[in-house]
């Protein structure tokens, strides 16, 4: 009958966590957090970086606020336009919190070939932080890509990026133009 194994493979369980917090059962011990040192240590340096995310409504609004709203904010493109800048948004942010922050902007702007010094990248994305908390939602990602479409004269990051964006937002306009066996024969799926 060939070379059939007659009994089943379990694959081998991945986990973050110590074994010894977990009983025979596999059922978690109950261990006061003084004693759990990765805990106290992610709370030590991380708690205002918990907290700013915990209460950060960014999330909510990308996806509550409709493309029609937005588009009342932003009279010169339509509905379909923030839509199609909303998946560009929603590609760039890659931990999908729904703010991108300064190492977000920089895989995106690597991935592209960008090859900017990191003080003109800062410089550029504290330009795209307009409340400056450190991160860029969605409305601020806007913002920005209106004053560059209709800017002059830009910095060369800042036109690469808008490059990136506009290029990216062509391509989901197109895709979402195209018929499903129109997608399957281009080879997408």
């Amino acid at each position: 009958m060939g070379n059939l194994m007659s009994y089943p493979l379990q694959p081998e369980i991945i986990s973050y966590h110590r074994p010894q917090d977990y009983n025979s059962f596999g059922e978690r011990k109950n261990i006061p957090k003084e004693e759990n040192v990765i805990e106290k240590l992610h709370y030590a340096h991380l708690e205002e970086v918990f907290a700013s995310r915990q209460n950060s409504n960014t999330r909510r609004k990308l996806l509550d606020v409709s493309d029609e709203e937005y588009a009342k904010k932003f009279p010169h493109w339509s509905p379909a336009e923030i839509s199609n800048f909303k998946a560009q948004f929603l590609i760039f942010d890659s931990n999908r919190d729904g703010i991108l922050d300064f190492i977000e902007m920089n895989s995106v702007l690597d991935e592209f070939g960008e090859s900017s010094k990191p003080n003109e990248r800062w410089r550029c994305f504290n330009s795209m932080d307009i409340d400056h908390s450190g991160t860029v939602d969605f409305e601020e990602f806007l913002i920005v890509i209106s004053r560059l479409q209709r800017a002059d004269k830009k910095d060369p990051v800042e036109e690469n990026i808008l490059n990136i964006v506009t290029r990216g937002a062509r391509q989901v306009a197109k895709l979402r133009n195209m018929s499903v066996s129109q997608q399957i024969a281009d080879g997408l799926f």
